[in-house]
């Protein structure tokens, strides 16, 4: 499935370093990004838009159940006794 996300983006360029991008466009074509951008590329202007518009869109393959866990401060607060 093709289509364009709308929406806040904040995603890893390497294991140090993450990039935002605020009212971008990510382009989504046979199920892999394409890219991010700003304004949508002219080539893909005639693909399906999903505005989320004020949300964050965190592209990717991530568990943050597992990162939370693999932190210090994950590991203090699921241990804690409620």
């Amino acid at each position: 499935m093709d289509f364009i996300l709308k929406g806040d983006f904040a995603y890893s360029l390497d294991r140090c370093q993450i990039k935002t991008v605020q009212n971008g466009y990510l382009v989504c074509v046979n199920g892999l990004t394409e890219g991010i951008w700003t304004e949508i590329p002219e080539r893909y202007a005639l693909l399906p838009l999903l505005d989320y518009s004020g949300k964050l869109i965190i592209p990717g393959m991530t568990d943050l159940h597992s990162q939370a866990l693999s932190s210090s401060i994950g590991r203090a607060s699921m241990s804690a006794r409620i």
